[in-house]
């Protein structure tokens, strides 16, 4: 059998959930083809799959970014690329971009079965009812989906879904990697040594992220906590980095260091000598970052509105939730951490680890393995002629955030 999994991009997270799915479609003989849109202008650019040994890698616009390609045209690429590969089955991004879009018109077309990944709930992007009627059309004609937990079930029987055709799975890293610790690598440029334990964010600098809410409520921390205060480390880039920088010096924020992005390999240490994450986004599909973290032994400060709140954190397990307006809560939630001994510390740390255990690699293998199984077996029909109106018209939309 051979699979096709597509997307817009697949950086980051995507090349160790790819190279595990490609192992287990092998060891019973079937292939794995991943096809990306864009090569370029990710905000994940910075990663390298060329050497994860996956195979048939294909991107259809290697030096292009994902804006600068009309959805039209993506459409027709990944048109003809399935054409070429012919595969048994595919799985894609959601139906909202040009990939899923294509790979649902392709797959009803060539009476092949599809998969969609998403973790989307509606809620997230409230749509208009015509908007909604054309979205279950689509999916009406979607064999199965992989989202990211339990929570999930009921956002995707909102678009008629089964709850044999749900499974569970795309949000997960590689916990192995990120379990390795690095205790002995040199603190990076700009910092002369590593701070006693500090809190960390790992954030792109952008408004939904919520970072100047953090720093406020970082500044009456400082005043508060006074010589028990942890510094905070940011580390991530964007449009808001000008503004932090400002905010920091005019309001004389001590220990509070900035950095870059950073590779994978490097921000694994910046795990291993934190206190604590913290995830202060507004919203949140899931957060994948907590994931990384935890995996890492850190406890965790996540707000309310990311998805992977009700899933991953244990209130004063192995961390703390709050709503991302409520500047009271967050320091709350600071000053109770640093007054945590360091055995209660160690504590939370084993709780993150055993929390996050079953949120691995192998739950995307096993949800794609059973979504894909289950599609396979159940592959529907498109029979509507509304139905296959909407799907050779609708092309897809990116928008960037």
């Amino acid at each position: 059998m051979r699979v096709v999994i597509t997307h817009t991009d697949l950086r980051l997270y995507w090349p160790s959930r790819i190279l595990a799915l490609q192992q287990a479609l092998e060891s019973r003989g079937d292939e794995l083809y991943t096809i990306e849109i864009a090569g370029t202008g990710s905000h994940y650019a910075f990663h390298d799959h060329a050497s994860t040994g996956i195979k048939h890698w294909i991107c259809l616009f290697p030096h292009t970014r994902m804006e600068d390609i009309s959805p039209a045209r993506a459409f027709i690429r990944l048109q003809k690329k399935l054409d070429e590969v012919a595969p048994d089955i595919i799985m894609a991004g959601a139906i909202a971009y040009p990939s899923g879009a294509a790979a649902v018109y392709w797959a009803k077309k060539n009476h092949r079965p599809v998969v969609i990944f998403d973790d989307i709930r509606p809620e997230n992007v409230p749509r208009n009812t015509l908007v909604n009627y054309i979205k279950k059309l689509i999916y009406a004609q979607v064999d199965a989906v992989l989202c990211p937990a339990p929570p999930w079930t009921a956002a995707f029987q909102y678009w008629d879904f089964r709850p044999q055709q749900i499974f569970f799975g795309v949000n997960v890293v590689d916990n192995a990697f990120w379990s390795k610790c690095d205790a002995q690598t040199p603190p990076p440029d700009g910092m002369a040594e590593w701070p006693d334990p500090f809190f960390l964010v790992v954030s792109r600098q952008i408004p939904a992220k919520n970072l100047l809410f953090l720093l406020e409520v970082y500044e009456m921390y400082q005043r508060t906590a006074g010589r028990r205060c942890l510094p905070l480390v940011i580390v991530g880039e964007g449009p808001q980095r000008k503004i932090i920088e400002h905010f920091v010096r005019d309001k004389g924020l001590e220990h509070v260091h900035l950095f870059p992005f950073v590779s994978p390999e490097k921000l694994r240490v910046f795990y291993h000598h934190a206190a604590a994450l913290v995830l202060p986004s507004i919203l949140e599909t899931w957060g994948l970052v907590v994931n990384e973290a935890m995996a890492a032994g850190l406890p965790v400060l996540v707000s309310k509105t990311c998805g992977c709140a009700s899933v991953l954190v244990q209130e004063n397990i192995n961390g703390y939730t709050f709503y991302p307006d409520r500047p009271d809560q967050l320091l709350a939630a600071m000053l109770f951490h640093t007054n945590k001994s360091n055995v209660e510390r160690a504590a939370m740390a084993r709780a993150s680890k055993r929390i996050i255990q079953p949120w691995g690699l192998d739950q995307f293998v096993k949800g794609s393995m059973h979504a894909l199984d289950y599609a396979l077996a159940n592959r529907k029909t498109c029979r509507s002629l509304r139905a296959r109106w909407v799907l050779r018209s609708w092309k897809g939309r990116y928008r960037p955030i």
